[in-house]
């Protein structure tokens, strides 16, 4: 071709090959197959955050830039099995301007045939803009993949959807991080089309939560691949994969100016014999409408100076649990529940029980609940006997390590573990896990509530170990070990999330070192608060936390405003014989 028909700066995409070029890169990347694997694997655990914090029988989405709906008709699936019992109808709007992408939705739509109960509506408008999207409806789920992008003000817009999120809502963000074709962008894009419009990844978005708006969330990371092969090849589809990915037609450039951009990605990806591929991996945000809010409340006698138990007593539908118990699986008059508490500790757990279960459930039925607690320290124990009262009775107690205690088999209508099991050792769970099972009634079922890998505690214990133990120790077992474990077993199970904030003023001085010494980086060590057996060496100064650079970093990283907010993330874990959820 004539260089002089060439342009020294490539003009933007038309619109008329914007949706091909889109086509071709989404084809050869992992990253729309690595997007809907997540909202499969995880839609179910944000719809139960969700489900008992609202009273509405519709789930209502908006879904910002929906593109051709091929992740959006697979968030659909994925969120239909797990509508009910709290949700009857799922209301799905989508927002797509682009005429070609809004056409292939529809289309997609026709071929799919779901229920009356739920409603799809995919609306030629943006959202932002003063003649565009506009609602008074607020939404369980606002989406934004791969979008944000097309925003002069992305913390602007994600503040307009958080407005019109419901109170019990979340907003989600699918966008690209800061390595693979960004990396390139940053190298490149400015000399090849002029400017570098469009140039946002996971990185900007967290300072821009973080600096700006305040917002406090949850993030994922995903792995994704691009096949650069066609690139390399400088072939036809390769350029317009090219294209799409710097902005601008590729196409209308001199050849001269390809090459620095081609051995930038050379050097960045990885040349396989099938193949050359570039690591682009993915970030996920939610951010929840009510970032400080924990959804709890504290009564004048509680005492517990962190949130962690009053969560759970309060987050997790136990009416159901006793309901069931009282209703239908116990058939024996008077009625006798027996309860194990594994790894009671203190009896931190039982006093909230008391103080905000106990009232919800003291009239589905009568008779007693008899209650045996296991933990390997007496004084703590003791302290845990202290604390038992009427409607509970005091049944046996078991000073011993799990591991090795005999407990009676096909006896237990109920056991659980609250915090518990942070320092049984990885290699003993499946041996834990099968004598719960055993020891389990037929209609019984166990119950364990674990810090995951994304929560506060799991991962400052980690960064203590690595920074004062120079990576040498046990860490924590996290609610993702257990559940592994139960996979291992075969063992059928459920999952309830509960995610909150614990907040803690930063000047409170003496809340955070019991926050951080008593909570984080002792927890299920201590003699004090739990059940472990190992001896770990720890830190027993706030001040030689701060006296490491890394851990002064790392902690101010959770201060907003004069408060830290420390994310925490727990999984209730149930699983039985027969469930009696």
């Amino acid at each position: 071709m004539n260089h002089d028909n060439k342009y020294s700066i490539a003009p933007p995409l038309e619109n008329n090959v914007y949706a091909e070029f889109y086509q071709l890169r989404q084809n050869a990347s992992t990253m729309t197959a690595s997007t809907i694997e997540w909202f499969h694997n995880h839609l179910k655990m944000l719809l139960d955050e969700m489900r008992y914090q609202t009273r509405n029988n519709t789930l209502s989405v908006l879904s910002i830039g929906s593109g051709e709906g091929d992740i959006d008709i697979e968030i659909i699936q994925a969120i239909l099995p797990h509508l009910n019992p709290q949700w009857t109808h799922l209301k799905y709007d989508a927002l797509e301007p682009n005429s070609i992408h809004r056409k292939r939705f529809v289309e997609r739509l026709r071929e799919k045939s779901f229920d009356d109960h739920v409603s799809v509506s995919v609306h030629n408008t943006s959202f932002g803009i003063s003649d565009g999207f506009e609602s008074n409806e607020s939404y369980d789920l606002i989406l934004f993949v791969q979008v944000l992008y097309f925003f002069k003000d992305p913390s602007q817009i994600i503040q307009r959807a958080l407005a019109q999120t419901k109170p019990t809502g979340r907003v989600i963000i699918v966008h690209q991080s800061a390595l693979g074709i960004p990396e390139i962008q940053r190298k490149h894009m400015l000399s090849l089309k002029g400017n570098e419009n469009g140039i946002l990844t996971t990185e900007d978005i967290k300072k821009r939560l973080d600096q700006e708006s305040g917002c406090l969330y949850r993030f994922y990371d995903v792995d994704a691949y691009l096949d650069v092969t066609e690139c390399f090849n400088q072939s036809e589809v390769g350029l317009n994969i090219l294209s799409f990915c710097m902005g601008c037609d590729l196409r209308k450039i001199h050849q001269k100016k390809l090459t620095p951009l081609l051995q930038s990605m050379i050097n960045y990806a990885e040349i396989k014999d099938e193949g050359s591929v570039l690591y682009e991996p993915i970030g996920i945000f939610i951010i929840n409408k009510n970032t400080t809010f924990s959804y709890v409340i504290k009564i004048t006698e509680d005492n517990d100076p962190v949130d962690d138990y009053r969560q759970l007593a309060q987050r997790f539908d136990w009416q159901q649990v006793f309901s069931s118990l009282y209703n239908g699986h116990l058939q024996k008059t008077p009625t006798t529940i027996r309860l194990l508490d594994v790894a009671c500790g203190t009896g931190r757990w039982i006093q909230a029980f008391l103080y905000y279960v106990e009232p919800q459930i003291s009239q589905l039925g009568k008779g007693e609940m008899v209650y045996d607690l296991l933990d390997n320290s007496e004084s703590a124990l003791l302290q845990a006997v202290e604390k038992i009262r009427s409607p509970l009775k005091f049944g046996t107690q078991y000073i011993s390590p799990i591991q090795t205690i005999k407990l009676e088999n096909d006896f237990y209508d109920v056991i659980w573990s609250m915090h518990g099991f942070y320092a049984i050792p990885h290699h003993d769970l499946t041996l834990v896990i099968e004598k719960l099972l055993a020891s389990l009634n037929d209609k019984g079922s166990a119950f364990i509530a674990q810090a995951t890998h994304r929560s506060f505690d799991v991962r400052f214990y980690d960064k203590y170990l690595e920074v004062f133990q120079e990576g040498k120790g046990k860490r924590f077992v996290s609610a993702e070990d257990i559940t592994n474990a139960l996979e291992t077993l075969g063992i059928e199970y459920q999952v309830h999330v509960i995610s909150y904030y614990e907040q803690i003023q930063k000047d409170d001085i003496a809340a955070v070192a019991h926050y951080l010494l008593k909570e984080a980086t002792t927890n299920a060590f201590s003699e004090e608060y739990s059940s472990g057996t190992a001896d770990v060496p720890r830190v027993t100064q706030l001040e030689d936390l701060f006296a490491h650079k890394e851990t002064e970093n790392y902690l101010k990283s959770f201060i907003k405003d004069s408060s830290y907010y420390f994310p925490e993330e727990i999984w209730v874990i149930s699983f039985g014989k027969k469930s009696l959820l």
